[in-house]
């Protein structure tokens, strides 16, 4: 699996980390950008994934239930949204004094 990392400008970001897991939860693992925005995830087995971004201090939505099968190459885009983007499901509302 392997994809670039685009900021909310829609450039490349370097050093971002991009953090992955099997769908069921199973071994989160993270893995770090070049210098031009690309990721490479290298030996996965066969499994659905969830990827999500972060870098400068904003985050991509998480992209659930990538699937992978064997001998199959996936490229992936993901994106980093500003905090006012943030869908409010993804928001915690905060408790009332």
């Amino acid at each position: 699996m392997s994809g670039v990392v685009l900021g909310p400008d829609d450039r490349p970001v370097a050093h971002a980390s991009v953090s992955y897991q099997s769908s069921g939860g199973a071994a989160p693992h993270v893995v770090r950008t070049d210098s031009s925005g690309h990721f490479t995830i290298s030996k996965l087995k066969a499994d659905d994934y969830d990827l999500r971004a972060s870098g400068k201090g904003v985050f991509s939505e998480w992209e659930k239930n990538i699937p992978l099968r064997s001998g199959e190459t996936k490229n992936l885009t993901l994106r980093l949204i500003y905090a006012k983007d943030i869908p409010k499901a993804y928001v915690k509302s905060k408790p009332k004094q």
